[in-house]
C-alpha cells in the first residue's frame, strides 16, 4: 500500500538550492508557512554557493537547482512543481477550497510571467545587465497595457494582479483564507523582488491591495524568518539580482566605451 502524501509531514524534507535569492525562496516560504520539517542546504553543502556544483549538476534530474527531497516521495525538481507538491500536502498551501486552489495556481503564474521578465531585464551578480537603456526602463517604469503581454511593463502587471486582488474578500490581507497558499508565497518572493531591485516599496505602494499583502505577509514570523536568517538554510540567501540603479550604470558605462 503506498504511503498518503500526508505521511511525509512527519518527516525532514530537503531544500537544495544555491544561497542565493532567486528560486529558492518562494518554497523556503511555503515549507516555512506550511510548518513542515526541513532543512536547506547550499548546493554542495560547502562554504561557497557553487561547491560540488560540477558534481551535483549531473546528478539531478533536470540538471538545475532547487531541488527538494520528500521522503516517500523522492527528488523533485522545477520550483512550480515543487509548490505544488507541497500544496497537495498541506491545505494551507494548495487552498481550503477549490475557489482558492484556482487563485493559488493563477498566482503562481502571473508570478513567473513577471520572474521572468525580470531576469530578462535585469543584470545579476554574476551577469551584466542583458538589455538596452530603453528595454530596461520600458520594462520598469514603462507601460503598455494594450500591447501583446509579452510587452507589458511591470507596471502593467501589477496593475492586473490590483484588479485581481480587489475581487478577493476585503477582509481578507491576502488573497485566500489561510494567506499563505503556494500562489501567496511565489507572489510575495516577486513583490520582494520588486522591492529590492528598485531600493524601495514605493513601486509596490501604489498598488494598495498589494500593498496590504505584502506587509501583512511580510511581517508573518515565517517570512521574517525566511528573508533575514534564510529560515532552515545555514544564513541569510545573498542579493542575486543588481539594484535598478545599478543597471542604469552599467549600461551607461557600456555606452561610453563603445
Amino acid at each position: 500500500m503506498s504511503a498518503s502524501p500526508l505521511d511525509t509531514l512527519s518527516t525532514t524534507i530537503t531544500l537544495r538550492y544555491f544561497d542565493l535569492f532567486a528560486r529558492g525562496p518562494p518554497i523556503a516560504l511555503a515549507l516555512a508557512h506550511g510548518g513542515l520539517d526541513w532543512v536547506g542546504v547550499t548546493c554542495g553543502g560547502g562554504s561557497s554557493s557553487f561547491d560540488g556544483w560540477a558534481e551535483l549538476k549531473s546528478t539531478l534530474p533536470w540538471r538545475c537547482l532547487p531541488v527538494v527531497d520528500i521522503p516517500g516521495v523522492g527528488c523533485v525538481g522545477q520550483e512550480i512543481a515543487i509548490l505544488n507538491v507541497l500544496g497537495s500536502m498541506v491545505p494551507s498551501l494548495r487552498g481550503n477550497t477549490p475557489a482558492e486552489l484556482a487563485v493559488s495556481q493563477q498566482l503562481i503564474c502571473a508570478a513567473e510571467d513577471i520572474y521572468l521578465k525580470i531576469m530578462k531585464y535585469t543584470g545579476t551578480r554574476y551577469s551584466t545587465t542583458p538589455c538596452t537603456a530603453e528595454e530596461l526602463e520600458s520594462f520598469w517604469t514603462g507601460s503598455n497595457p494594450t500591447a501583446h503581454n509579452k510587452r507589458f511593463g511591470l507596471r502593467d502587471h501589477l496593475g492586473l494582479l490590483e484588479q485581481f486582488a480587489e475581487t478577493m474578500p476585503p477582509d481578507v490581507a491576502g488573497f485566500t483564507s489561510s494567506g499563505c497558499t503556494v500562489g501567496e508565497c511565489k507572489m510575495f518572493h516577486v513583490l520582494e523582488l520588486v522591492t529590492r531591485i528598485t531600493g524601495n516599496a514605493k513601486t509596490v505602494a501604489k498598488y494598495p491591495r498589494l500593498l496590504k499583502f505584502y506587509t501583512s505577509f511580510g511581517e508573518l514570523r515565517p517570512t521574517k524568518e525566511v528573508l533575514e536568517g534564510g529560515g532552515q538554510f545555514p544564513k541569510a540567501l545573498a542579493d542575486y539580482f543588481k539594484t535598478l540603479d545599478v543597471c542604469r550604470s552599467e549600461i551607461k558605462a557600456e555606452q561610453v566605451e563603445a
